[in-house]
């Protein structure tokens, strides 16, 4: 199962999906459900919300709803097990709903959005977010394919999607980027962004709602970024023990390459030997077939000699009787 670990997960991937919660924590407000919640740390996000009056986090995997409730659980603050398809909750009692990279996971996204709207309130509002198409293509090739992810989607995709419940749809797109960033050390940050790469390389992030005011947050009309990492930090947290591993392996390479030319040489003198000592075996066979062949000829030559001798002591023995 395709899970964000906030104990041991890459910080890169974690500071991405806080960077998520923390911008979906501007636009909740009252009973909050975080549907496919994981290991729950979302709820610790969004619970910093001057409008936050609870949260119930829903997801399939019981190990990661029972981790949730040992360390996150408090009086406003709930989790329970359940599915996206038949949420465990009462018609028309949530007033935002969060979903982050869920729909992609979902054999029929349809059934959820019909769930969404059944539980959300008339007024109520639908953070999500999902891989775009464009993204995961890209990912598949980069990576291989992801074998968790059962849809692809485009914003038309989403908009079809959510359009037989929603009156109103606001898209965003969420990527983890190489940037370049000029900052005063002392003074407030105060942006202008230069988009030098505006593909949908990352996650489209929707709202849907039928309250078109839940949409006038000056918020939406901004840019959002997080500083997770500087790319010296990035290359000295991940690259250079990946290089040094690598390193270290092509080092075992080289040393088993020697061995085995060290080994082959071995083989090789040692076939040579066996060719010399088939060559003797040989001589030495043909010199036994040589002594054989003598031996035979002096066993004739001792037998035509003998066959002479009683021929002999025949002939004087005949000449003796006369």
């Amino acid at each position: 199962m395709e899970r964000i670990d906030p104990l041991g997960d890459n910080s890169i991937i974690l500071g991405e999906h806080f960077h998520r919660y923390n911008w979906a924590k501007k636009l909740i407000k009252g009973n909050i459900c975080d549907l496919a919640c994981g290991m729950g740390y979302g709820s610790q996000v969004l619970k910093g919300s001057e409008h936050f009056s609870s949260y119930i986090g829903i997801d399939i995997d019981k190990e990661s709803v029972d981790f949730a409730i040992e360390n996150y659980k408090d009086e406003k603050i709930n989790f329970s097990v359940g599915t996206c398809e038949n949420i465990p909750l009462a018609d028309h009692t949530i007033d935002t709903i969060v979903s982050l990279e869920t729909l992609e996971h979902l054999d029929d996204p349809a059934l959820a959005v019909i769930e969404f709207a059944r539980i959300l309130k008339d007024d109520g509002l639908i953070i999500g977010s999902v891989p775009s198409k464009l993204f995961e293509e890209t990912c598949t090739e980069a990576y291989g394919p992801n074998i968790y992810h059962k849809q692809k989607f485009t914003i038309s995709d989403l908009q079809n999607l959510f359009a037989a419940h929603f009156k109103h749809i606001q898209f965003f797109v969420s990527s983890l980027n190489v940037t370049s960033l000029v900052r005063p050390i002392e003074n407030e940050l105060d942006f202008n962004i230069f988009l030098g790469n505006q593909h949908q390389l990352g996650s489209l992030i929707f709202l849907a709602t039928n309250n078109e005011q839940r949409f006038k947050d000056r918020e939406l009309k901004k840019s959002d970024l997080s500083l997770i990492s500087s790319i010296v930090e990035y290359d000295l947290t991940y690259l250079t023990p990946r290089n040094e591993t690598i390193e270290a392996q092509s080092n075992l390479i080289d040393e088993k390459d020697k061995l085995i030319a060290r080994l082959e040489n071995m083989i090789s003198s040692r076939d040579e030997a066996i060719a010399a000592q088939a060559k003797l075996i040989d001589a030495r066979d043909e010199a036994i077939a040589a002594q054989a062949k003598l031996i035979d000829a002096r066993d004739e030559a001792i037998g035509a000699q003998a066959k002479l001798i009683d021929e002999r002591d025949i002939y004087i023995k005949k000449l003796q009787s006369n």
